[in-house]
């Protein structure tokens, strides 16, 4: 006795409604109630999650020289935490490695670079990276402006990095609800 809930296209949970007598009997976490446990139900809303958050990073990479239309929020922000997530396991890979041909400290300007405080030898995954994922990381920027009716020329002062987090900051703020010059409401969840 339950309900089918379709969390993803290949996944269908069996939620079941719990009785008291089974908790009483063997436990929250008893061998009867395995399959009944919420714990499968959080690792079901992961994979859930995971396929959903990941679809705004490859569509960024699928329009990366696409700096026309708008963009939401939410493939904005989904995009910037994978790209991070992606980075930090490149740079530990990079430090296995241990062949790093470049070193922060060296170049001029050096305390300038804000990444050069916390990692200053750069790997060769880094180094590749780094310049194929800046193309997106513009485009999709471009587009979020866009969905707050702003020029995308706003994105140059995101290369300048103390102003640039700041002015990510401000990407946070929700866009147009109707269609504006740069064409129409972007697809988000909510």
């Amino acid at each position: 006795s339950g309900v089918r809930i379709p969390l993803s296209p290949l996944i269908y949970v069996r939620y079941a409604h719990y009785d008291e007598q089974a908790y009483s009997d063997y436990g929250t976490f008893g061998w009867r109630n395995v399959w009944n446990t919420d714990w499968i139900m959080v690792f079901l809303f992961v994979v859930w999650w995971l396929e959903y958050s990941m679809k705004w990073f490859i569509k960024c990479f699928k329009d990366y020289a696409n700096f026309k239309g708008r963009a939401s929020r939410e493939e904005l922000w989904y995009f910037l935490l994978f790209w991070s997530i992606f980075y930090v396991i490149i740079i530990l890979i990079d430090r296995q490695i241990g062949y790093n041909f470049i070193s922060l400290k060296d170049l001029p300007f050096n305390e300038y670079l804000p990444i050069g405080k916390f990692y200053s030898d750069v790997g060769i995954l880094v180094f590749f990276y780094r310049p194929l994922t800046i193309m997106p990381s513009l485009a999709v920027i471009v587009r979020r402006l866009h969905d707050m009716n702003m020029s995308g020329k706003w994105t140059l002062l995101f290369l300048i990095p103390p102003i640039g987090i700041l002015l990510l900051l401000y990407l946070i703020k929700s866009g147009d609800n109707d269609e504006n010059q740069y064409g129409s409401v972007p697809e988000s969840w909510y």
